[in-house]
């Protein structure tokens, strides 16, 4: 197999983008973990689904395998050559990745996480990713939810001082030696025959997710 200077390219960025992230979530003081709504499921060896706004994705990539070490977790990246890149990249901080999106690849990205679901791991989802617009959720984690029976776990993290990027999502990067709080609501159950509208059930996960973005205070 020749290699290419592109795939050379690749490596380079994935493993300094992954060494940079986990030295800047590493330094993170954690004041707590608000999320005794996913114990109940690990401890019954069961999994759910995670649903987060895509600015809140490079903590919560980090949080959770160093949290919840005997259970695996999976994004969804884009089919983009930077959405390969930002795959790779989460894989190397322990979280493993398939690619697909709204608008390319969607269907096979599903039926790839409701395989994945059944085999027992959790999933995350982004539901106004991977271009936005922002909180608006998307009916992909609708669908998965649906037919794959698991709930839904609204989650999110505060950090007390951080960059907000000039991007469509303004896109959240802690600054090394903040304080962090990560929190987790309330289980979100869509059955299969749920005869709930999607445009209902898009609120129902939009409020889960926005009553954590609310701010905190990191000295209780």
């Amino acid at each position: 197999m020749k290699i290419t200077w592109a795939d050379i390219k690749d490596i380079i960025i994935i493993n300094f983008a992954s060494f940079i992230i986990y030295l800047i979530c590493k330094t993170q003081r954690v004041v707590r973990y608000d999320d005794e709504s996913v114990r109940p499921f690990y401890e019954k060896g069961e999994n759910v689904i995670f649903a987060l706004w895509h600015r809140r994705l490079l903590y919560l990539t980090f949080y959770h395998p160093r949290r919840f070490p005997e259970k695996k977790v999976c994004v969804i990246a884009s089919q983009s050559r930077d959405g390969t890149r930002i795959g790779k990249t989460a894989k190397k901080l322990g979280v493993n990745f398939v690619q697909g999106s709204s608008s390319k690849g969607g269907a096979k990205a599903l039926k790839e996480l409701l395989r994945i679901l059944k085999k027992g791991d959790s999933v995350a989802i982004t539901p106004d990713g991977p271009r936005g617009p922002f909180g608006v959720v998307q009916k992909g984690v609708i669908s998965l939810a649906k037919l794959s029976g698991r709930p839904i776990i609204p989650i999110s993290y505060q950090v007390s001082k951080a960059i907000k990027l000039k991007t469509w999502d303004r896109f959240v990067i802690p600054i090394p030696f903040s304080r962090v709080i990560v929190k987790t609501g309330e289980p979100i159950f869509l059955s299969r025959d749920d005869e709930k509208e999607d445009s209902h059930c898009e609120n129902i996960i939009k409020k889960g997710i926005d009553a954590l973005e609310v701010d905190v205070d990191y000295h209780s």
